[in-house]
């Protein structure tokens, strides 16, 4: 059981793990937020899967399960960021920007 706000399962969430992850997910979704217009910036994600997939193997006092769990999530994100689809909309002077 949790021993108050400071810990969930276990885990303090003033470690940099759990920074990082804080971190690169809003950072995700921001990206994902722009690449509605701007479609090579889904690129960016690429990366950011990558640091999230990387990362906690460099960090201290982080556990096989924590890393397999970032490790799935950074290649997840890695793996849908290369699906563009069709283009349905017209952005006017943004055209020349969407790829």
């Amino acid at each position: 059981m949790a021993d108050g706000p400071s810990q969930i399962s276990g885990l303090k969430l003033e470690t940099p793990y759990v920074s990082l992850n804080h971190l690169v997910g809003t950072l995700v979704i921001a990206v994902m937020t722009m690449t509605a217009v701007i479609r090579i910036f889904s690129h960016i994600n690429v990366l950011l899967g990558l640091v999230l997939a990387v990362m906690p193997l460099l960090i201290k006092d982080v556990n096989l399960v924590l890393t397999l769990n970032s490790g799935l999530k950074g290649l997840l994100i890695i793996a849908l960021s290369f699906s563009k689809g069709k283009i349905k909309e017209n952005y006017g002077l943004w055209d020349k920007y969407v790829v």
